[in-house]
């Protein structure tokens, strides 16, 4: 790969060279001869196909999780969250053993590999909020319940400065791969202030549907905010806050 050098920083294309930008500077290549019908019917190209296949499967299946957990991660996320999210959903697909390549998708794969993922990269929940969160699936009553055990909030929520209040949000999702469809609830507990007073027990209840036979995914997030003349606003549009994928429950 070329690298422009000079005063001339160019972009664009000129005859069948093509320059750019990228992290590492001016760039230049040369245009390939080859054309999207060739790409979609050579044989020489199937593997290309299968890979264009598989990555567009889980894009989609990316894009399933965060629709149903918008209202937690619509103020929680980084920039970078879609392509971060079909990473992970690439990897799920990858682990099924039952579809030829190319089909694979994340319905048949491993999808206990979503736990653990933070939708806001620059705000990862276990450097946010040192406090252990038990979480209790009832697939038969369709109950999902979050338990944070009492705490001080300064010793344990690492809040950016200028937060004098947050709040904890809690989302569960009945989620179908194989149809992209979900069903999300979603519950917040009061604003609380960021001070050093001993906060109780904190519980979140969300129901979903009674005897569900598809995945069960559950996040908790963290909102901080800032009080001035009794309002609360949102903190560094929400920058700092952070939201998780804390457990995932098979079928």
């Amino acid at each position: 790969m070329a690298k422009q050098k000079g005063f001339l920083k160019l972009r664009g294309s000129i005859g069948d060279l093509n320059f750019y930008k990228s992290k590492d500077g001016y760039m230049v290549r040369e245009k390939s001869s080859i054309d999207r019908n060739t790409i979609m019917s050579d044989p020489r190209f199937q593997r290309t196909r299968e890979n264009m296949q598989e990555f567009k499967n889980a894009g989609t299946a990316g894009k399933t999780l965060r629709n149903a957990f918008n209202a937690i991660i619509k103020n929680a996320k980084d920039s970078k969250l879609s392509s971060r999210l079909t990473k992970v959903m690439h990897g799920i697909l990858k682990e099924d053993t039952t579809n030829a390549r190319g089909q694979r998708n994340v319905h048949k794969g491993n999808q206990l590999l979503m736990k653990g993922f933070d939708f806001n990269a620059g705000a990862a929940w276990l450097k946010t909020v040192l406090i252990p969160v038990q979480v209790d699936i009832e697939r038969t009553s369709g109950e999902t319940k979050f338990t944070l055990e009492a705490y001080k909030p300064l010793d344990v929520i690492i809040a950016p400065q200028g937060a004098t209040n947050y709040r904890f949000v809690a989302a569960s999702t009945e989620i179908d791969f194989e149809k992209n469809e979900f069903i999300t609830k979603t519950s917040y507990t009061d604003y609380y202030p960021y001070d050093e007073v001993e906060v109780n027990d904190v519980e979140l209840l969300n129901n979903l549907p009674p005897n569900s036979e598809h995945t069960i995914a559950l996040a908790i997030g963290i909102e901080f905010y800032q009080e001035v003349n009794t309002v609360l606003y949102p903190l560094k549009n929400g920058s700092f806050n952070a939201a998780h994928l804390i457990e995932i429950n098979l079928p």
